[in-house]
């Protein structure tokens, strides 16, 4: 078990002794709107208990994160958690839902309320339902709440429709979700430098092969706060392999930031990548996209 103190940046591996906690339970990834709701009904002063929240942190995910564990920390802090509990699947993944809720969340967390989602499972096989949370929650003397589906267009928010509109290129779509707008962080890499040679130095990033990322395409970005326009693909007038990487033009910035941790968020998608005759035809086309990006961005901050 980690915990994660989020008020002091203390990273031990237990809860202060004597300590109550009411918790929310999930896996959280992306933190989005829903999440928010369901922690939101910790934050009620009849609660008994500090503000937390207890996630595993190395679960199989269904399809690439949303969030790193040092994103979840910082949205958890913004929505007023204090303690972040994560645990590793290994040490719980044969507990019985009995047992879960007596041995971790009684007599290690000392939980006085817990909340989940309404879909919410655990125990061996993920054998336990929202409602035996319920159940067991009223014969150890606890409170328990269960978070309704966060409704939005008609369907249940949840993180695979949050991957699925990044898949199709629609961060409009995964930030009404999100309640913010999808972001990836990294540290800058150097790159060939043919960015700079057409008057549009980029910023290159890592990407994670676990993480999710926006359908290949240019897009008009944040980055560092500053209007971005931000290509993901495999830069097909230069290069003739198919690794897929994310450069950022920062418009109107000169400063050095090369090994610095920044982070990219995306705005709107402009076109798909596509391969041009020539490096003129290219650079061409990034003064257009710059434009436009300009204009989008304005009217979107």
């Amino acid at each position: 078990m980690t915990v994660h103190d989020l008020k002091s940046g203390i990273t031990t591996d237990r809860l202060p002794d004597g300590l109550n906690i009411s918790a929310a339970l999930g896996n959280f990834d992306g933190v989005h709107i829903g999440h928010a709701s369901l922690i939101s009904m910790l934050m009620n002063p009849e609660n008994k208990g500090v503000p937390s929240v207890w996630y595993i942190s190395d679960l199989p995910s269904k399809g690439p994160l949303l969030s790193t564990e040092e994103d979840k920390l910082d949205q958890f802090g913004k929505l007023g958690i204090r303690y972040a509990i994560s645990e590793n699947f290994e040490n719980i993944r044969d507990l019985s839902p009995d047992d879960f809720f007596r041995s971790v969340l009684i007599d290690r967390l000392n939980c006085r309320t817990v909340a989940c989602g309404f879909n919410f499972s655990f125990g061996k096989h993920a054998s336990g339902s929202a409602s035996d949370l319920e159940r067991l929650s009223d014969i150890f003397g606890i409170s328990c709440m269960i978070a309704p589906p966060y409704m939005f267009n008609g369907s249940p928010v949840s993180s695979s429709r949050i991957r699925s509109a990044l898949s199709e290129g629609d961060t409009e779509l995964a930030a009404s979700m999100l309640g913010r707008r999808y972001s990836i962080s990294s540290s800058v890499k150097e790159g060939d430098g043919i960015g700079r040679d057409m008057g549009f130095p980029t910023v290159n990033f890592e990407l994670d092969p676990a993480q999710a990322f926006p359908k290949p395409g240019v897009y008009a970005s944040l980055c560092m706060g500053m209007p971005s326009v931000t290509n993901i693909g495999t830069r097909p007038t230069v290069t003739d392999g198919d690794l897929m990487t994310c450069e950022t033009h920062i418009i109107d910035f000169s400063g050095d930031i090369y090994g610095k941790r920044i982070s990219v968020e995306f705005i709107k998608r402009l076109r798909d990548e596509r391969k041009f005759n020539n490096i003129e035809e290219l650079s061409e086309q990034i003064e257009r996209d710059v434009k436009i990006a300009g204009s989008i961005i304005s009217d979107n901050t």
